[in-house]
């Protein structure tokens, strides 16, 4: 799946992208399971997140506890 991530950046910013190399060894790969949540209500994000296969919900719940989706990632 980096490979995705790769040609994802290769295609935004060309060919010759110095360190692509070095920055692509800071991504490891993860695999969630339908309604895994990757961020708990409270903690910080501390992670850069690129969806390769699937899609991910964002949202967010206000103070009555109402769910608001803020993005939807493909």
């Amino acid at each position: 799946m980096i490979e995705v991530l790769k040609q994802h950046i290769i295609k935004r910013l060309g060919n010759n992208i110095a360190n692509l190399d070095t920055v692509l060894a800071k991504f490891k790969q993860i695999k969630t399971k339908r309604n895994e949540q990757l961020l708990q209500q409270g903690n910080v994000c501390k992670y850069v997140y690129f969806v390769a296969k699937g899609c991910l919900q964002v949202y967010v719940y206000d103070k009555n506890m109402n769910e608001t989706t803020r993005d939807i990632v493909i």
